[in-house]
């Protein structure tokens, strides 16, 4: 993006806070039926990765989209959580102890596998390819999410979240 170097901590510190904020918009998420939420919100990444790759030559909407990531960089966290809870409430109620295992091996694999594909993209394309390559990512994350919710019906009484009022 042609960010000074002088910039990149502050850069850094503005990014940490944006993290904070998206795990509060997370547990906003995690609220009430969070799986038409959680589709919402691969979208929204899809649009901002694809707004990302149109505004990196422009130093300030580049970091504006950066920025913005930024806030939905662990918002679902807590509703995946959860709905590892839910699932695993109704298929296999002794497995709750389990399921919470889950998500931290899911996101370190995810972290894992994001920084392969990744690194293949620039290798291949260069860094300008990360942000269509994050839109597919995030769209195949909608996609595998509305799997979920049509293939695995949750029992409600054995659920953890509560449905909104």
């Amino acid at each position: 993006m042609g960010v000074p170097v002088q910039w990149i901590s502050a850069i850094l510190l503005i990014y940490g806070a944006c993290s904070i904020l998206s795990n509060w918009i997370g547990a906003k998420i995690a609220k009430g039926d969070f799986l038409p939420k959680l589709k919402r919100l691969f979208v929204i990444q899809a649009i901002l990765f694809l707004g990302m790759s149109f505004t990196v030559s422009n130093v300030w909407l580049g970091l504006a989209f950066l920025f913005l990531i930024g806030c939905l960089s662990s918002s679902m966290s807590a509703a995946s959580q959860l709905y590892l809870f839910d699932v695993s409430g109704s298929v296999a109620p002794g497995s709750k102890a389990f399921a919470s295992t889950l998500l931290p091996v899911a996101a370190n694999v995810g972290i894992a596998l994001g920084s392969g594909v990744g690194g293949i993209a620039v290798n291949m394309g260069g860094v300008q390819w990360v942000p269509p390559v994050a839109v597919m990512l995030a769209l195949l994350a909608f996609v595998v999410t509305l799997i979920c919710q049509r293939s695995i019906q949750v029992n409600s009484d054995e659920a953890t979240t509560v449905k909104a009022a």
